[in-house]
């Protein structure tokens, strides 16, 4: 298993949405003991404290083998969020 972890701050205000770019090639990746153990790119947006805001945005994931680089694009809206001040 592989995983890499990217934090990201985005600054305020946020946009409604933000679009994601990937580019990637994989071979021979096959499903493990449940459906989603697979190759997929899991994505969160988090508020000040930490805690996964919902909805959650598009999770891609690929099975097989690519024949070369495979390009997606895909959108992911912000959830929206009530800011309180103290």
């Amino acid at each position: 298993m592989v995983m890499l972890y990217r934090s990201i701050i985005l600054k305020t205000p946020l946009p409604p949405a933000v679009e994601i770019r990937l580019r990637v090639r994989y071979t021979d990746v096959q499903p493990g003991q449940q459906p989603w153990f697979d190759a997929r790119v899991i994505s969160h947006f988090k508020d000040a404290s930490g805690g996964i805001l919902k909805p959650e945005p598009e999770t891609p994931f690929w099975r097989g083998s690519s024949k070369g680089w495979v390009e997606r694009a895909y959108v992911a809206k912000f959830p929206r969020v009530r800011i309180c001040s103290n």
